[in-house]
C-alpha cells in the first residue's frame, strides 16, 4: 500500500537527499522559476524536476532553473501536464491543442495533419500512448486517435469520436486502460469509451479530478476525497476520511509514496 503524504502546494518544496530530514525551500520567480503560480510538477527519470505554468515551463537540476518558452521550443507557453510514455519520452499537454514531446535532447511539437483538428481540439487533457498509437481528449468532449511516426509527427489520418452523453460539463481529464478497455476519468466519474453513458463509478466534482497510477491501482482525487480504482476487477472505493481542503495535485514517487497537494495546510 502506498504511503500518503499531504504537501502545501502554494510553494515549491525541494527535498534534499543530503539531510536526514526533508528541507523545505520556497522558490519564486526571483529565484528563476518560470512563474509563482504553477499547474504541475514532474520528476523525470534523468533526475530533473519540471514545473509547468501559463507562461512557460521550468527545469530544475537541484541548483538552478532552466526556463523554456514558445520563443524557444514550445508549441504553447500554457502547459498543463507532463506525462511519460513507455519509451521514456515526455509529453507536454498544452493550451492550444498541439502537444509537445521531449526526447531528453530536443522538443518536438506534435501537429495534427489537419489544422481544424487543432482548432477544435482546444486544451489537451486525457492522454494515452500505446506503441505508435496515440489517444487523447479535450474540452470539447472529443476522443482522438492517431499514429505517431519515428519523427514525432502523425502518420495518416487522425480520427475523433464524440463521447457526449447529454451531461453538461462531462469532460475526460485522464485516459487509462483496464481489461482491454479504454477508460476515461472525468469530473462526473469513470466511463468506458465504448459505453460513455454507463459510468463504472460516479461522482459530482466541482473541478477536474486528479489522478496517479501504480500498477493496477489508480488513485483519484475528487474534491476533498481520495478514491482507489482497481483495474483488475474495476472496483472502486474511498480511502480514508474526507480531507480538510480540496485535492489539487497527486503524484506517485519512485519509492511508492503518494503525494497529495491540497489548497491549505500540511498533513503527513
Amino acid at each position: 500500500m502506498a504511503r500518503v503524504i499531504l504537501i502545501f502546494t502554494l510553494t515549491v518544496l525541494y527535498l534534499s537527499g543530503w539531510t536526514q530530514k526533508p528541507v523545505a525551500i520556497q522558490f519564486t520567480q526571483e529565484d528563476g522559476l518560470v512563474a509563482d503560480e504553477l499547474f504541475y510538477t514532474y520528476h523525470d527519470p534523468r533526475g530533473f524536476v519540471w514545473f509547468t505554468s501559463s507562461t512557460g515551463i521550468s527545469r530544475f537540476d537541484g541548483k538552478e532553473f532552466q526556463n523554456y518558452f514558445v520563443s524557444d521550443v514550445l508549441s504553447s507557453n500554457e502547459v498543463f501536464r507532463i506525462l511519460e510514455d513507455e519509451d521514456g519520452i515526455m509529453w507536454l499537454m498544452t493550451g492550444n491543442g498541439v502537444m509537445t514531446c521531449y526526447d531528453g535532447k530536443e522538443f518536438h511539437p506534435i501537429i495534427p495533419p489537419k489544422q481544424e483538428m487543432q482548432e477544435k481540439g482546444g486544451i489537451c487533457l486525457g492522454w494515452l500512448k500505446k506503441g505508435e498509437d496515440l489517444y487523447w481528449t479535450n474540452f470539447n468532449t472529443y476522443f482522438y486517435h492517431g499514429k505517431i511516426g519515428p519523427n514525432y509527427q502523425f502518420e495518416g489520418e487522425v480520427t475523433r469520436e464524440n463521447y457526449y452523453c447529454g451531461i453538461y460539463g462531462h469532460i475526460i481529464s485522464f485516459l487509462i486502460e483496464a481489461q482491454g478497455e479504454m477508460l476515461g476519468i472525468s469530473n462526473m466519474g469513470i466511463i468506458k469509451l465504448s459505453e460513455p453513458c454507463n459510468p463504472i463509478a460516479s461522482w459530482n466534482a466541482w473541478t477536474y479530478p486528479r489522478m496517479a497510477e501504480q500498477g493496477d491501482s489508480v488513485f483519484v482525487g475528487v474534491n476533498k476525497d481520495l478514491f482507489l480504482f482497481d483495474k483488475r476487477d474495476l472496483s472502486f472505493k474511498q480511502l480514508g476520511d474526507t480531507l480538510p481542503s480540496e485535492i489539487i495535485f497527486i503524484q506517485m514517487a519512485s519509492d511508492s509514496t503518494l503525494w497529495l497537494g491540497t489548497r491549505t495546510g500540511a498533513l503527513k
